[in-house]
């Protein structure tokens, strides 16, 4: 158990482990003698859902459960909002720091009323919302005019709010709710390989560490820039010099539309023996086979795990699938270890 008063907030990210809570390693997190927690359980479980095989860790401890499931392109949990507690099944997502929910009665602006486009417009609002458990008064946004049909649990930085007055999202809120920390997540030890190295957080807005260098099947491309790992994010996105610069190692072509949107495909029958190397500053490196950067659309064509970025690099879940992550907000590190396939489990806590 983490009781963290001088701790933020210390986010666990392992996508393909089944369980995780916090481990007894204080280079990671500072140990206080404060009695007060909560956390919260991630369960991550790849389709099918099978809710019989959610772990159970035999910690004797106030614990929350929030189911994480995948969809086969995100990471999804389910809240409840307002006092009749309606359901809402929501994107966890670490490149944004916003909740929002879509009203039963919002108009879709998207085209041929299809809402899978960008852009939603609505009201802020406050209600009580469920986390398992424990409900909390929380902010949120409100959509009612969208073009999208997701909805978000952003846990980033508040800096990165869309509201003109910053105001405290969910992380936040969670930390006050008592005088210990709240945990998304954990560690459990049995479920990652190594060392987890801690990656400095290289901006105030984003959660963002630097990416040196990739070796992609052989091939080494310098990088040294930030880089977001992203759960909202299904591929990883790279500079456009980088990706063009590994492009013929992986047998990529691109393909430009008329808006001037490049796409990057690689032939279905691509080899996919081999791995991508994933190297950052303080030492973390995180291994991807290549069979993650070869994506079948399913009408004959193969897009390539690697597109180019508009702005900022983003590790997705092709990444984020091969690495046991740590989220500190309050120390200002991300800590990052080989995930481990594993059905035995060895939880510890602080």
């Amino acid at each position: 158990m983490v009781s963290i008063q001088n701790i933020f907030s210390s986010i666990a990210f392992a996508v393909l482990a089944q369980s995780a809570v916090i481990p007894n390693d204080t280079s990671l997190l500072n140990q206080t003698n404060s009695t007060g927690f909560v956390t919260l359980d991630f369960d991550v479980v790849r389709k099918p859902l099978n809710s019989t095989a959610i772990a159970q860790h035999p910690i004797k401890r106030r614990s929350i459960p929030l189911q994480l499931s995948n969809d086969g392109t995100q990471y999804l949990a389910k809240l409840t909002v307002g006092s009749n507690k309606q359901s809402n099944t929501v994107i966890v997502d670490t490149g944004s720091s916003d909740l929002w929910f879509i009203d039963s009665n919002a108009k879709c602006e998207g085209e041929d009323n299809n809402c899978k486009a960008s852009g939603s417009s609505g009201t802020w609002g406050k209600d009580t919302v469920g986390i398992g458990s424990v409900s909390i008064k929380q902010q949120f946004g409100e959509v009612s005019d969208t073009s999208v049909e997701e909805r978000i649990l952003g846990i980033g930085f508040t800096a990165s709010e869309f509201s003109d007055t910053k105001y405290p999202n969910v992380p936040v809120t969670l930390k006050t709710y008592k005088t210990g920390t709240i945990i998304f997540g954990g560690l459990d030890t049995a479920k990652y390989s190594g060392k987890l190295i801690a990656e400095t957080i290289t901006r105030n807005t984003d959660l963002t560490i630097e990416l040196n260098s990739l070796n992609y099947n052989g091939q080494t491309v310098s990088i040294n820039q930030d880089a977001l790992p992203d759960s909202g994010t299904t591929l990883t996105y790279l500079p456009a010099n980088v990706v063009k610069s590994l492009a013929k190692k992986a047998g990529a072509t691109s393909e430009t539309d008329s808006d001037g949107n490049v796409t990057w495909h690689v032939p279905c029958k691509s080899s996919t023996s081999g791995n991508a190397v994933f190297s950052f500053p303080n030492g973390a490196q995180i291994t991807v086979p290549l069979s993650e950067f070869v994506i079948d659309e399913g009408d004959g064509t193969c897009n390539w795990g690697i597109q180019q970025a508009d702005d900022i690099i983003l590790l997705g879940d092709n990444f984020l699938r091969h690495a046991y992550t740590v989220f500190n907000i309050d120390a200002k590190t991300i800590s990052i270890a080989q995930v481990k396939y594993s059905t035995t489990s060895n939880i510890v806590s602080i």
